[in-house]
């Protein structure tokens, strides 16, 4: 990837990321006033350069057929006026403003239903074992095709299994346990995928693989030690605060969890209603490593051994990350079971997520791996035949 890679004034899916230094947005003459940038200046250009406000990129949007859904910023700097965000909430379009980590630092949503009867049925639901055994068998079969397109039918056929015994599960413990045996088969797959740099003999030898997904710094996901961990962990991000904007449009609330416990200032449903989509997200990042060719600058290292993404990735793979889960305007099926004898619909909302039901679901990222189907085996280093038909079925 460039470092100098500018994406300015591009809206994808009705997703528009902001990239640029100095970023804006406001509202002149009834329209939404969205300005990124300043476009670099070539290194052929001789003589005096423009003004920075003068290489600024603009989209004026009406109200009238808009076509932004979601504006993501990826920076701390710039400005958005008070009348902007009005203009926002009443055309329906979400804002949201992410860290250099990942972290979402503010995020805002259309006109939500508010229905104290159907967050009152979620609180008090009895079923909460049978959305956890569905959410958790929904994840694996989808991580079990994606163990199929690493080339990993063993590792496959082991998830499915389990994935086909929690129906005997009496206890949420015990689906849980069971996912656990799970994922350590499924990274065991992955910690040998190689991820393609320049100049190699310049980065870390333990950069060069995706390694495990638990850091040793936090015996968890959290704070990556490797670019693919990394990767990752900025995609789980942005999934999870769709999935929030998502819950909060149908009236539920995000922090209310099922099997992700409740602590304060999360949204532990959200956490809960991601579990469906990982395998998307995971099989995303497999392909995007596949395809790219990776700098040493796109990562940073801190003084612990703790790597994030920097600007110049953000800006590659945020955009082609956000239009994934825009999901090309496809709904989001999430939970389905029973609350206090009435039914807690199988609810379908306009989200950022293809979160499709997996399998049976083609999403724009079923045919992105159809496509590169040639490169993704070269990333396990050895032949997949069914590559290009695992996400397909």
């Amino acid at each position: 990837m460039n470092s100098d890679d500018t994406l300015y004034g591009r809206i994808r899916n009705g997703v528009l990321i902001l990239s640029g230094s100095s970023p804006s947005i406001r509202v002149d003459g009834g329209c939404l006033v969205v300005a990124d940038g300043p476009v670099p200046v070539p290194a052929s250009h001789r003589g005096r350069a423009l003004p920075a406000n003068q290489r600024m990129v603009t989209l004026r949007l009406p109200r009238a057929g808009c076509e932004l859904d979601r504006i993501a910023a990826t920076r701390n700097s710039g400005f958005i006026t008070l009348g902007a965000i009005k203009w926002m909430h009443d055309v329906g379009v979400s804002f949201i403003q992410i860290d250099w980590n990942g972290e979402v630092l503010l995020e805002t949503a259309p006109a939500r239903l508010d229905r104290p009867v159907l967050r009152r049925a979620q609180a008090l639901s009895q079923d909460r074992l049978a959305i956890t055994r569905e959410i958790i068998r929904r994840k694996l079969l989808g991580q079990a095709k994606v163990a199929t397109l690493l080339g990993a039918p063993d590792t496959a056929t082991l998830i499915e299994g389990i994935a086909s015994e929690l129906s005997a599960a009496h206890k949420a413990a015990q689906v849980l346990a069971a996912e656990a045996v799970a994922a350590t088969a499924y990274w065991s797959v992955w910690s040998g995928v190689a991820l393609r740099f320049e100049r190699r003999s310049e980065v870390p030898l333990h950069w060069q693989t995706f390694g495990g997904r638990n850091s040793p710094l936090t015996a968890g996901p959290f704070r990556a030690v490797t670019p693919g961990q990394a990767l990752l962990n900025y995609l789980s991000a942005l999934a999870t605060t769709e999935a929030t904007i998502a819950l909060a449009a149908v009236g539920l609330d995000p922090g209310i969890g099922v099997f992700h416990v409740d602590r304060d200032r999360r949204a532990s449903l959200a956490y809960d209603a991601v579990e469906v989509i990982r395998p998307y997200v995971e099989a995303f990042v497999l392909h995007w490593i596949a395809e790219c060719r990776l700098a040493k600058r796109d990562f940073w290292e801190h003084g612990d051994g703790h790597v994030t993404i920097t600007h110049p990735a953000q800006l590659a793979f945020g955009d082609d990350a956000a239009n994934v889960a825009k999901g090309d305007g496809s709904r989001c099926r999430l939970v389905g079971a029973m609350l206090r004898g009435a039914c807690f619909p199988v609810f379908c909302t306009r989200t950022a997520f293809a979160a499709s039901s997996l399998p049976g679901a083609r999403s724009s990222l079923s045919h992105r791996a159809h496509r590169h189907a040639t490169v993704l085996p070269r990333v396990r280093q050895r032949a997949c035949p069914e590559a290009a038909q695992v996400l397909l079925e």
